[in-house]
């Protein structure tokens, strides 16, 4: 039987990788992208790790690196049609290059692309002395094929490790890479020996930033994610020495399409702000609880306006979390929440657990609910401390669903993107 079971696993594995194969193959404009950089070009960073996972990749970088000399890069991107931007970073038929980085920068097919130009090292080489295993399963341009699958194994399985780690223990940026995972991914995975290094050098990169405050926007992405309570926690263990001072620690706007409007709701025009209230007082009937609207927990809205400047649908924000939803038709309210969903890395809410509707539309919209008992309780407590010692998760008809001690809410069930 464990046989059986280990030869599913790895048969398992090899379709995984085949989707993902086909995916990038889909994704990148591969043969422009050989005439331009040559077959030793490789693929690596969050596209692919997102793609793994099942992640919306609408707003990954793409980010490459190639063992071809960069005179050949230049000469064939002359060849081309291509000139070199001194003024913007992406522009059509154009690139431009960070001198003594040796990065390229090119828009080709309307897609960012980011190379850098790696010389005779080889790509095994390259990959061990990066960031996280997160960021560094390679998919090679030429034959297009992942060539590390173990890493492929490791990002399915949702488990952190450092590509080195003993160039993690002296390097801050590479810590800052494991807590930027950490804090966008609450169901990573990860080993003592990681949580180790990251504790260990937890006082370096915090020296580190202090030395050097010109890198501490470094440090935004750490923060106003879904667990970037964990992080918090790891940081307060230490002097941090004024290394977080004036960091939002909840984002005040989302990433939206151009088909609607994302803002802080201190920047939200009052006109557009009653006909907000007027959708929902509207749609919520005799249900709606005006303490909702606008409250301290609400710090930005995303909407659409219709041709004559009604509001057609209308999401309340609470940093990651829609706070309240709703539109004009279901098909509106799942088409906004999928927009928010396929632009950022995770959005989350909660539902009451006998609104089976509304469930079967966020599902629809990209969003799963968590049925993890320790999921719920680790999402909810890292986004409000105080809910710490007062959840209850309980699985009823296969799903988690939640209660708060001493509060009369409704059991609820958690959904993330």
């Amino acid at each position: 039987m464990e046989k059986l079971s280990l030869d599913k696993e790895k048969e398992d594995l090899k379709v995984g990788i085949h989707v993902v194969e086909n995916a990038i193959g889909e994704i990148l404009p591969i043969d422009e992208l050989i005439k331009i950089f040559g077959t030793q070009t490789y693929l690596v960073g969050g596209l692919v790790r997102d793609l793994i996972l099942g992640k919306s990749i609408a707003g990954a970088d793409i980010d490459l690196m190639t063992r071809t000399p960069i005179e050949d890069i230049l000469k064939n991107l002359n060849e081309l049609g291509y000139s070199e931007s001194k003024e913007e970073k992406f522009v059509e038929k154009g690139y431009s290059m960070k001198q003594g980085t040796g990065v390229i920068n090119l828009l080709l097919n309307g897609k960012e692309i980011q190379i850098g130009v790696k010389g005779e090292t080889s790509v095994e080489k390259l990959i061990s002395t990066g960031d996280v295993n997160l960021n560094c399963c390679a998919f090679d341009i030429g034959s297009r094929t992942i060539i590390n699958p173990e890493v492929f194994e490791e990002i399915s399985h949702r488990t952190l490790l450092f590509c080195n780690p003993e160039l993690a223990k002296d390097d801050p940026m590479k810590i800052v890479s494991a807590l930027k995972l950490i804090s966008k991914m609450p169901d990573l995975q990860v080993p003592d020996v990681t949580a180790k290094i990251i504790t260990e050098a937890l006082p370096s990169t915090i020296d580190f930033f202090a030395k050097n405050p010109d890198r501490k926007h470094k440090l935004d992405p750490l923060f106003g994610n879904i667990n970037s309570g964990e992080i918090i926690k790891m940081f307060e263990k230490f002097n941090t020495k004024g290394i977080l001072d004036g960091i939002d620690f909840k984002k005040q706007k989302l990433e939206i399409s151009a088909d609607y409007i994302s803002c802080p709701v201190s920047e939200l025009n009052e006109d557009v702000r009653a006909k907000i209230g007027s959708l929902i007082r509207e749609k919520f009937g005799k249900k709606f609880e005006e303490p909702k609207l606008f409250n301290h927990k609400v710090n930005s809205v995303v909407y659409k306006l219709s041709s004559i400047g009604n509001v057609e649908a209308c999401l309340l924000i609470d940093g990651e979390r829609i706070y309240l939803a709703t539109a004009i038709d279901t098909t509106q309210l799942v088409n906004i929440v999928s927009d928010l969903c396929n632009h950022n890395y995770n959005i989350w809410t909660t539902i009451s657990s006998s609104h089976n509707l509304l469930i079967a539309l966020s599902q629809k919209a990209g969003l799963h609910v968590i049925n993890d008992p320790s999921l719920v309780k680790k999402i909810l407590i890292s986004n409000y401390p105080e809910y710490d010692g007062r959840l209850v998760v309980e699985i009823k008809r296969g799903r988690a669903i939640f209660t708060k001690i001493d509060s009369n809410d409704s059991s609820q069930v958690l959904l993330t993107s």
